[in-house]
């Protein structure tokens, strides 16, 4: 063979080798082109999910953050509510207190009932 025809005949193969990569290259092209719109989709997918789950935790359902008890034996609950943070404080002597209070107003109750019992006697 002459230098001519061997020259052509390599051409001709790089040519299919040039087709051949540039078709693939078209291909990883199309597939990069469906990711992308795949990974759109799926990041607005997860907006929607967040948004919706944010939807329904705040649907009004309390949620108690923590509980303490002090030095002067204070009980401090924090609870979110409806997205709006709440803290109870209460002393376990103004528990007792209002205790206490509750049972003298039932004695004074019962000594009312049995005045009123021997009036009708």
């Amino acid at each position: 063979m002459d230098e001519n025809a061997k020259v052509k005949a390599e051409n001709i193969k790089l040519r299919c080798v040039l087709e051949e990569h540039e078709a693939r290259f078209m291909r990883l092209e199309q597939r990069d082109k469906e990711k992308t719109n795949l990974i759109a989709k799926m990041d607005d997918d997860i907006k929607e999910i967040k948004q919706s789950s944010a939807n329904a935790s705040s649907l009004r359902t309390p949620t108690i953050l923590n509980h303490d008890v002090n030095e002067s034996n204070t009980i401090t609950v924090n609870i979110v509510y409806d997205q709006e943070k709440i803290s109870l404080e209460d002393s376990v002597q103004k528990m007792a207190e209002r205790l206490n209070e509750d049972v003298s107003q039932r004695e004074s109750n019962s000594d009312s009932v049995i005045e009123i019992v021997r009036d009708l006697l």
